[in-house]
């Protein structure tokens, strides 16, 4: 018998879990050139790993826990030990020697703070519903993530869906409530994957470019952040069938249309460059801070604001979470460089 979402606490994660080869380089070369590694990190990332371990950070008391797929070799037990650190317990994720650990070389610019990711895809291939058990849990919320890189479960159904609207429906049997995260791959990619899912979603946290890709809506014509095409995009999520909470974030800040309908707003923080170290996880680290507003019953303009908080504070270290402290701490640390200037209102 499914069990209230009111009734359960906490989250449970399912997905992507990677190691990040951070690389902090001086610029990116053109091709046939070089440049200089400034810096290097082995990390845990990936977004099944990183809203668990930054929920955990905001809220060290919150329940979490993390279903999945690791290489039983040395970037594995990155994983592995990443997770105990955060007091995660393992017991919901398998090893496998029949592919090494998926990993990721991250380069991280110091010029500008952008970042290009080489993906080695490893065990990512082999992830399907086998390794995941949300009976298993009691906590409130499923989070999923990342449609795109998981073949078996991307795999499309003769009779509609795919492995992703498999897990979910079963998820929302249950009684949980159904998050997903994206990766920023080619539109046409993306949508046969993730449209079957979005009516099996009760929120979804993106950034523009996988809300472009999903909506069909430009947010950025000519390269410049349009907020009103951002706020039609998120209205577009939920007509295709999100039950609760579709969010667009970019660097500029972010726009949410919650249950009722009503569209937010809400302009990243004034983080200055000096306290830049690397934009990677910088969107999780976003989702994270409204996923924990949704968890604790907050607005959704009150989650917003606490997810840019978490976001700026991020961008303060190497790794995914590294700088990120409890959610009290993240907008202690923020408040006092306040927000960029207010978009124009949006409708």
């Amino acid at each position: 018998m499914a069990e209230r979402a009111a009734e359960r606490s906490g989250v449970l994660t399912f997905g992507s879990f990677i190691t990040d080869h951070n690389l902090a380089i001086e610029s990116y070369p053109p091709e046939d050139q070089a440049t200089f590694i400034t810096s290097r990190q082995l990390a845990a990332g990936g977004p099944g790993y990183n809203i668990a371990a930054n929920l955990r950070r905001l809220d060290p008391s919150m329940r979490v826990e993390c279903q999945g797929l690791l290489g039983d070799d040395e970037n594995g037990q990155v994983v592995l030990e990443a997770l105990a650190r955060h007091g995660i317990s393992p017991d919901g994720m398998t090893l496998t020697r029949e592919a090494p650990q998926i990993y990721v070389q991250v380069m991280a610019s110091e010029a500008n703070g952008r970042r290009t990711f080489f993906c080695f895809r490893g065990c990512a291939d082999l992830l399907d519903e086998r390794h995941v058990d949300p009976g298993a849990s009691r906590c409130r919320i499923f989070h999923v993530g990342a449609p795109g890189l998981h073949p078996r479960l991307d795999r499309p159904d003769p009779g509609g869906g795919n492995g992703w609207t498999r897990v979910l429906a079963r998820a929302r049997e249950l009684g949980f409530r159904t998050n997903m995260e994206m990766a920023s791959l080619e539109a046409d990619a993306l949508r046969p994957i993730v449209l079957p899912c979005l009516p099996l979603l009760d929120s979804i946290v993106i950034n523009d470019l996988e809300g472009e890709a999903v909506s069909g809506i430009d947010i950025r014509p000519g390269g410049a952040l349009d907020w009103e095409a951002a706020g039609r995009a998120c209205r577009r999520l939920r007509e295709l069938g999100v039950r609760q909470v579709a969010a667009i974030h970019f660097p500029e800040g972010a726009v949410a249309v919650d249950e009722a309908g009503t569209l937010h707003a809400q302009p990243s923080v004034r983080w200055p460059d000096s306290r830049i170290v690397s934009a990677v996880g910088a969107g999780d680290a976003f989702a994270a801070g409204l996923v924990y507003g949704l968890h604790e019953g907050w607005t959704v303009a009150r989650g917003l604001q606490l997810a840019v908080s978490v976001a700026a504070v991020c961008l303060g270290s190497l790794d995914t979470n590294g700088a990120i402290g409890t959610w009290q701490a993240c907008e202690a640390e923020t408040a006092r460089y306040g927000y960029r200037a207010a978009p124009p209102s949006i409708s």
